[in-house]
């Protein structure tokens, strides 16, 4: 995994004195705690999970089916909010500039708290493009029917001056000594605590989702917000820099998906750099602290989404809230996804 990081310390004068030197720790969230409890069980597209849990951010107690997040971990709003309902809104925060974000939500979040997901696009999507092909149609109508909330923020203006999308990519965590990778949280943080103002969500089911540039970020929340990340999706990943776990004791399960040794159509080699991802997550190996129950779908088609995968990992996120006691697939994955997925040992 070094050879990530070295390879993108010499592409991008930002890493300087950052990822390079390998001390990049996000220091402002501490570790956090939380007990351990029991939920849900085999989950579908169409999950029949009907939220309601904790729509102000629970008690560090039960969510729909299970434990929700310590109070301590969630986010709360820094700024003001924009209006939750479908379609385009800015997010302006104290010191950054504004960025521009697409919501996805209907009328049942009015009186169901469902779940809250965050999909990060790719270099070459545009938000709209990285819900409709990392959900799906269907999957995105399940989580709304939920009562849930989609947010596709779109990516920091001054990342790689352009060039990349998100600075985890770059594995930047600082820059001239100064946190820059937060400023992307900050935006992820600022959205979930106003849908939870605004319309409620069932903090025991928040995740991410990502492709390519996005999916790096999309791995990367989990880890810098362990504290409150249920589960995660990533189509063609990595581990960049030396992120700090916000809180190990919570092992969020994580299926990724790549296109086999062809998928290195980028600074990052996919190809070798996801099924590493896969084995840091299971054995676990640094920045986990702890076995992650992790799914590995090598779909062979190079760098792409593979269209069949996308129904099993909305299936996969709405089958695993927050601290799952009891791995639902654990005797296996089930019959609808592809047969390339296998459980990483």
């Amino acid at each position: 995994m070094r050879s990530v990081v070295v390879a993108l310390c010499l592409a991008s004068p930002l890493l300087v004195g950052s990822g390079c030197n390998g001390s990049d720790r996000d220091s402002h969230h501490p570790p956090l705690t939380g007990a351990v409890g029991t939920s849900g069980g085999p989950g579908s597209v169409t999950s029949s999970s009907s939220g309601g849990g904790s729509g102000s951010g629970g008690g560090g107690g039960q969510g729909a089916g299970g434990p929700t997040p310590d109070p301590s971990a969630l986010p709360k709003a820094a700024g003001p909010c924009p209006k939750f309902e479908s379609g385009p809104a800015t997010i302006t925060l104290p010191g950054l500039e504004p960025r521009e974000v697409l919501i996805r939500v209907s009328r049942k979040a009015a009186t169901l708290d469902g779940p809250f997901v965050v999909v990060y696009r790719s270099g070459e999507q545009t938000p709209d493009d990285a819900i409709k092909a990392q959900l799906g149609t269907d999957g995105l109508d399940a989580i709304l029917d939920l009562g849930g909330v989609v947010v596709a923020p779109d990516s920091d203006p001054i990342a790689g001056a352009g060039v990349f999308p998100w600075f985890t990519y770059l594995g930047a965590f600082e820059a001239d000594g100064q946190p820059i990778t937060p400023d992307d949280f900050r935006i992820v943080d600022q959205l979930l605590a106003c849908a939870i103002e605004a319309v409620g969500v069932d903090t025991s089911r928040i995740h991410a989702v990502g492709y390519h540039e996005g999916s790096v970020m999309a791995l990367h929340t989990a880890i810098l917000r362990s504290g409150f990340v249920a589960s995660v999706v990533a189509h063609s990943t990595a581990v960049t820099g030396a992120p700090a776990e916000q809180d190990a004791t919570n092992v969020y399960p994580a299926m990724l998906l790549f296109g086999g040794s062809t998928d290195n159509e980028s600074l990052i080699d996919y190809g070798k750099e996801t099924p590493e991802a896969s084995v840091m997550l299971s054995a676990p190996e640094f920045p986990y602290s702890a076995k992650h129950f992790t799914i590995l779908c090598e779909h062979g088609g190079g760098t792409m989404i593979a269209n069949d995968a996308v129904p099993s990992t909305v299936a996969f996120l709405l089958a695993h809230p927050y601290r799952i006691a009891e791995e639902p697939y654990a005797a296996g994955l089930p019959k609808s996804f592809p047969s390339y997925c296998e459980i990483v040992p």
